[in-house]
């Protein structure tokens, strides 16, 4: 992996780690549930699954409900409960 980002040229070095995390990103960004998401990346237990990209499953439910509901008027209330 070092020499690989040394043939990149790259600023910093990457390691497995940020690949796995940045595939799993991809996967969330592109709306892939959580079991999904935790095929791919060996993991036994859904709930680690969900722990360890919480942040980023929280962000989707909350674009998908915002995006669902618009037709509601709630996109007001975020504005005047921000």
């Amino acid at each position: 992996m070092a020499r690989a980002c040394e043939a990149a040229k790259t600023d910093s070095a990457a390691t497995f780690h940020h690949l796995r995390r940045i595939y799993a990103n991809l996967l969330i960004d592109r709306g892939a549930e959580a079991e999904v998401i935790q095929e791919p990346l060996g993991y036994a237990d859904l709930r680690m699954t969900r722990r360890t990209y919480a942040n980023l499953l929280n962000q989707r439910v909350r674009r998908f409900v915002a995006n669902k509901l618009q037709s509601f008027g709630l996109e007001n209330v975020r504005e005047r409960t921000s």
